[in-house]
C-alpha cells in the first residue's frame, strides 16, 4: 500500500460489525482519478486486503457488503491476500 504512484483512497464505514442482510454501497469514483475500472479492497484488522466485486457505472462504484469496516479504492490492482 506504500506505492506513491498508485492513486488510492482509504475510507472507513463505522457502526455495527455486521448486517442481517447485505447492504449495497455506492460511491463516487472520478474516472480522472481512478480510471474506468477502479479496484476496491476491504482491509481486515491485520491489514490483509481482500478484493471486492464491484459494478462501475456513470462515475460511481457499487458493491455489496454484510459488514462495516475499512476499504481502499485504487486505480491499479494491489496485492491482496
Amino acid at each position: 500500500l506504500a506505492n506513491p504512484d498508485i492513486q488510492k483512497s482509504y475510507f472507513n464505514v463505522r457502526g455495527e460489525n455486521s448486517f442481517v442482510q447485505e447492504a449495497q454501497v455506492t460511491l463516487y469514483a472520478d474516472s480522472n482519478v481512478y480510471g474506468d475500472n477502479p479496484f476496491l479492497y476491504s482491509i481486515d484488522k491485520d491489514g490483509k486486503l481482500t478484493a471486492i466485486k464491484t459494478t462501475v457505472k456513470d462515475g460511481t462504484i457499487t458493491f455489496e457488503t454484510k459488514s462495516l469496516g475499512s476499504y481502499v479504492l485504487s486505480k491499479s490492482a494491489l496485492k491482496s491476500g
